[in-house]
C-alpha cells in the first residue's frame, strides 16, 4: 500500500463529475510533429463520423498535428434534426442542439459517447502535476445532466485549466509546422497558377471562336495582347499582379505556350466530337487536301454522322493531318491511321468517303476512294456534288465571251477593293473566290445589281486621281461599257442566281438526300424548260440587258448584227441571219 494515499484529502464530487477521478489526462499539447502516427478509431465505432471528438478521449498525446487541427476547425456537429431521444434513453433529458449554438464554439456533441465535451479541454487537458483538483465531465468522460447543463457550462467557462487550454488551442493553430505551412503556401500557389491560367486561356479561347489570329507582326503584339489588357481593365486583378510582377520565365504568355493550350483545346473538342460519333449507329468521312500559308500539305478531316439527342445529322470537323506524302497510298494511310487511332471502328461503321474528283482521291483502281473501299466493304464513295456543280459551272469558259466577262468583273473589284478610297465611291462587294462557290454566286448577283453605280465610279476615276488610277480606270470602263458585257453579265447573273440556292443547299450541314435530290430536280427541270424555249428565254435576257443599258446611257443597239466573215476564227458566234 502506497502511505501517500493516506494524506490524500477526499472531496466531495461535484454534480457531473466522473466516479473515475483518478484516470489520467495529458499535458497542455504543444504542437506535435507530422511524424506522430495517427490514431485509428476502435472499429466498433465506425458507424460514427471519423471526427467525433469522442473517440479520442484520454489519447491526446498520441494524436498528429494534422489530425489535431482537423479536430479543432472541423469537429463533428450533429445536425439540427437529429435524432438526441435515441441517444438518452437511459437518461431522464435529451440534449438539445441550441445548447451547441449557445456555447459554441467549445461544447462539442459526441455521439459515440452520447454526451458533450469541450473540445478545447479534451485536446489540450491540463497536466495532473501542476493542477490539483478533480477533472471529470467535459474532459475525460462525457457530460450528461443535461437538466443543469447551463449552470455546469458556465462554471466550467471559469475554470482555470479551460482557460489555459483555449489558450494553448489558439497557440496551436498560429504555430503550425513547417511542413503544414509550405503544404498549404503550395496549395495557396496552385489555385492562384490555375486562376492565371484560366484567364489566359479564356482570351485565347476567345480568339479561336471568332476565327482572330493570335499574334501581330512583332513579339507583344497583337489581339491576345490586347484581350490581356481589356481583361485588367474590366477588373482582372489575378491577371495584372501576374503580368506587372510575375516570374519572366513563367509567364505562360508565350508562343509555345499559346500553342499548346491551343493543341489541347482542340484534343478536347475532337474527344468530345468522337465521343458522340461512337455512339451513332453510322458515319461517314469527308476528306480534302489543301496547302497552308507555310506551304505545308494539310489533310483536312471531317466526320458525318447522326446525332440522336439532337435528332439531326452532324457534319463537323475534326482534324488536320499533316501529309508525308500527295499520293493517293499516302493520303489513304493518313485516314486510315487517324480513324484506327482513334478507335471509331471504320470496319464496322464507316459507310461512306466524300472527297473531291481529282484521279488521286477519286481513281477508281488505285485512288484513295478504291484502296479505303477495298479494305472498308461497307463504305461507299461519293464525289461532292458542289465540286461537280462547280466543274459544270467553270466548263463555261470555253465560251470566250464568258471567259472575259468574268475577267472584267475580277478586275474590276480588284481595282475597288485595292484602294480604301475607291471602296468607299461603289458597295462592298467580295472578290470572285474559286473555292468558296456560294460567295461567288452572290459577287455576281451584286455587281449586276450595282452595275450602274459602278461604271459611274469608273468614269469619275478616269477623268480624277493620279496617272495609273486614270489609266486603270479607262480600260476597265472601256470593256465593261460595251454592249455585249451587259449581255454576259445579264446572262451569267440569270443562271447564277438559279444556283446559288442549291449551291448553299449543298453545303447545308444537315442537308439529307432526299431533299437534296428535290433541289437538283427542280433545276434539271427549270434548265429542260429553258432549253425547249430558247426564243422565250433569249428575248427576257434582251429584255433585260436594255434595261440596264438604258440606265447606263449606252446608246449602241442591242440587236444590232456584228460584222460577219466568211469564217469565223476569232469569234463564237455561229452563223445566224439575226443578233
Amino acid at each position: 500500500m502506497d502511505i501517500r494515499k493516506v494524506f490524500v484529502l477526499k472531496r466531495k464530487k461535484p454534480e457531473g463529475a466522473s466516479s473515475d477521478s483518478d484516470d489520467s489526462v495529458g499535458d497542455l499539447a504543444r504542437p506535435s510533429t507530422s511524424k506522430e502516427p495517427n490514431l485509428v478509431p476502435d472499429s466498433s465505432i465506425n458507424d460514427c463520423n471519423e471526427n467525433d471528438i469522442g473517440k479520442f478521449i484520454g489519447q491526446a498525446s498520441m494524436l498528429s498535428t494534422e489530425m489535431k487541427k482537423e479536430l479543432l476547425e472541423n469537429t463533428w456537429s450533429p445536425s439540427a434534426t437529429y435524432d438526441f431521444a435515441e441517444d438518452a434513453k437511459h437518461l431522464k433529458r435529451k440534449f438539445n442542439y441550441s445548447w451547441l449554438e449557445t456555447y459554441s464554439p467549445w461544447l462539442a456533441y459526441s455521439r459515440h459517447q452520447k454526451g458533450a465535451f469541450c473540445k478545447y479541454c479534451t485536446l489540450f487537458p491540463p497536466n495532473p502535476n501542476s493542477f490539483r483538483g478533480v477533472l471529470g465531465s467535459f474532459i475525460i468522460r462525457p457530460f450528461c445532466k443535461f437538466k443543469d447543463i447551463h449552470e455546469h457550462c458556465k462554471k466550467h467557462m471559469e475554470t482555470h485549466f479551460r482557460k489555459m487550454a483555449l489558450e494553448a488551442a489558439k497557440s496551436f493553430l498560429g504555430s503550425v509546422p513547417v511542413d503544414l505551412q509550405l503544404n498549404k503556401y503550395s496549395r495557396g500557389i496552385i489555385e492562384e497558377n490555375r486562376k492565371i491560367i484560366t484567364s489566359i486561356i479564356s482570351c485565347i479561347t476567345f480568339c479561336g471562336s471568332h476565327d482572330l489570329a493570335l499574334r501581330g507582326k512583332h513579339y507583344g503584339e497583337g489581339i491576345l495582347e490586347d484581350l490581356y489588357k481589356l481583361r485588367i481593365d474590366a477588373g482582372d486583378l489575378v491577371l495584372k499582379k501576374h503580368i506587372e510582377h510575375g516570374k519572366k520565365n513563367a509567364s505562360y504568355r508565350s508562343i509555345a505556350i499559346q500553342n499548346e493550350i491551343i493543341a489541347i483545346c482542340g484534343d478536347v473538342i475532337k474527344a468530345d466530337i468522337v465521343k458522340k460519333v461512337k455512339e451513332a449507329e453510322a458515319y461517314s468521312v469527308l476528306a480534302d487536301e489543301t496547302a497552308d500559308i507555310s506551304g505545308t500539305e494539310q489533310l483536312s478531316i471531317g466526320l458525318r454522322y447522326s446525332d440522336e439527342e439532337a435528332n439531326e445529322v452532324q457534319e463537323m470537323f475534326v482534324a488536320f493531318v499533316e501529309l508525308k506524302g500527295l499520293d493517293a497510298k499516302s493520303i489513304a494511310y493518313c485516314i486510315d491511321e487517324f480513324l484506327t487511332k482513334e478507335d471509331l471502328n471504320p470496319a464496322d461503321k464507316c459507310v461512306g468517303f466524300g472527297f473531291d474528283g481529282c484521279s488521286t482521291m477519286s481513281g477508281k483502281d488505285g485512288g484513295v476512294q478504291a484502296i479505303l473501299c477495298k479494305k472498308y466493304t461497307k463504305a461507299l464513295f461519293f464525289h461532292c456534288s458542289s465540286h461537280k456543280l462547280n466543274l459544270v459551272i467553270n466548263d463555261l469558259n470555253i465560251l470566250l465571251e464568258i471567259r472575259n466577262t468574268m475577267g472584267t468583273i475580277k478586275d474590276i473589284i480588284n481595282f475597288f477593293r485595292e484602294s480604301v478610297l475607291r471602296r468607299k465611291l461603289v458597295p462592298n462587294i467580295a472578290r470572285l473566290c474559286e473555292t468558296r462557290w456560294s460567295e461567288k454566286h452572290k459577287t455576281i448577283r451584286v455587281f449586276k445589281e450595282n452595275f450602274p453605280v459602278i461604271l459611274e465610279a469608273l468614269e469619275n476615276l478616269s477623268r480624277e486621281g493620279n496617272s495609273a488610277t486614270r489609266k486603270n480606270a479607262f480600260q476597265l470602263l472601256a470593256a465593261a461599257f460595251k454592249i455585249s458585257f451587259i449581255l454576259c453579265i445579264t446572262l451569267i447573273a440569270k443562271y447564277s442566281a438559279l444556283l446559288e440556292p442549291v449551291v448553299n443547299a449543298l453545303q447545308s450541314i444537315a442537308l439529307d438526300v432526299v431533299k437534296a435530290s428535290q433541289h437538283v430536280k427542280r433545276i434539271l427541270q427549270l434548265l429542260k424548260s429553258h432549253r425547249d424555249n430558247p426564243e422565250r428565254v433569249t428575248d427576257e435576257i434582251i429584255k433585260d440587258a436594255t434595261v440596264v443599258a438604258e440606265k447606263v446611257s449606252l446608246e449602241e443597239d442591242i440587236t444590232s448584227m456584228p460584222r460577219i466573215v466568211g469564217k469565223q476564227r476569232h469569234r463564237s458566234n455561229h452563223p445566224a441571219e439575226n443578233p
